[in-house]
């Protein structure tokens, strides 16, 4: 008896003194795990863009025309990979709206929150708040103002109100104050741009980032041709 409660009370002992293993699968998170989970949570979100922009990359962009016009993509894009703000315009075709979508998987590998919208329907969402039981007009741009990175789409298709490129330059003013990074795209012309937007807004996007005139051949005349 004594022997055996000698040998439990060194066994207690030993199992204080030494180190806790862990189960097997407490050791370690499996790295395929880990990075599966990741991808998932990236996928979720990448889920939620159109079909045909779904599977978006900057590599799958293929630069075009002259000399001058792929050092211009290429300087494109590099804004893009960052956190600059952007303004996309010109010929239809050229790649605006993939590259747009391009900068914001980018944007969510990395942990970013982006967002995107065309202008027509951030100006219905702010017609929302004009209705009496509808969300105020604070609640509504506030997300726009404060999230990481914001796209606005067809910066040129609205209504024509004046209001409505106010609610713009607020919403751009607010982000402009809190150096968040703000893309906007637009099939203007090179001499219309500015009066599109207004030259304080063009300014305010251009001070900390970039406006490309893309004038080059389009894709989708390229692909319709083959």
């Amino acid at each position: 008896m004594i022997t055996t409660a000698k040998s439990a009370m060194d066994n207690v002992m030993r199992s204080l003194t030494s180190p806790v293993q862990p189960h097997d699968d407490e050791l370690y998170l499996n790295p395929k795990q880990e990075s599966t989970g990741q991808i998932s949570a990236i996928d979720i979100r990448v889920k939620e863009f159109p079909p045909r922009y779904r599977d978006p990359h900057f590599s799958k962009y293929v630069l075009v025309g002259t000399e001058e016009q792929r050092a211009k993509q290429e300087k494109l894009i590099q804004h893009l990979r960052g956190m600059r703000s952007v303004i996309m315009y010109g010929n239809n075709g050229t790649g605006k709206t993939l590259l747009a979508y391009a900068s914001m998987r980018d944007k969510i590998e990395k942990g970013y929150n982006p967002i995107y919208i065309s202008f027509l329907a951030l100006m219905n969402k702010i017609k929302e708040s004009y209705n009496q039981n509808g969300p105020s007009l604070y609640r509504i741009t506030e997300e726009y103002k404060r999230c990481d990175y914001l796209v606005i789409d067809e910066i040129d298709k609205s209504y024509g109100t004046p209001n409505e490129f106010l609610n713009l330059n607020h919403i751009i003013d607010a982000r402009y104050n809190n150096c968040k990074p703000t893309v906007l795209i637009s099939n203007s012309s090179e001499s219309d741009i500015i009066d599109l937007l207004g030259k304080s807004t063009f300014e305010r996007i251009v001070e900390d980032g970039l406006a490309v005139y893309m004038d080059w051949p389009s894709y989708r005349m390229r692909l319709s041709m083959r």
